[in-house]
């Protein structure tokens, strides 16, 4: 059976991220992010932000579980955020829910073959507009090829 003909659409449950200041300013720190103060009554996040809905996340909200890959064989290779107005404040509570966009595969001369799952999350506020969307790629290599 063709691999994007199972996993391709797949989605994982819903899960809330609520921007909470004390979240924010440990991230911000973490990061060394200068252009955001979190005791500012308006504070904004920063678009990486959205990277910490993996904790948020409980397991059957990642729909890579359902692509059979093992774990231990991936490596991130991109993340990209995109906003439809502006980036949520502290206070708010986002709905996120994660979908397999796309899989490809390539073969590496040294990596051998390496199949590509780039998964899209999108962030809903309380009214549930879709207002950031959050797409990371991930590869998993099938064994490295001898030198």
């Amino acid at each position: 059976m063709d691999r994007d003909a199972v996993v391709i659409g797949k989605t994982g449950t819903p899960f809330d991220l609520p921007i909470e200041r004390g979240k924010l300013r440990e991230f911000i720190r973490a990061v060394g992010e200068t252009s955001v103060n979190p005791d500012d009554p308006e504070a904004v996040i920063p678009p990486t932000f959205l990277a910490t809905a993996l904790w948020w996340e409980h397991d059957d909200s990642n729909p890579l579980r359902a692509a059979n890959l093992d774990m231990k064989r991936m490596l991130h290779v991109e993340q990209e955020f995109v906003f439809h107005g502006a980036p949520p404040a502290v206070g708010a509570v986002l709905t996120g829910q994660s979908r397999i966009a796309k899989t490809w595969e390539k073969h590496g001369k040294r990596s051998g073959d390496m199949t590509f799952v780039s998964v899209t999350t999108e962030f809903r506020n309380e009214a549930g507009e879709v207002v950031a969307e959050g797409t990371w790629t991930e590869a998993h290599i099938s064994h490295a090829v001898a030198n």
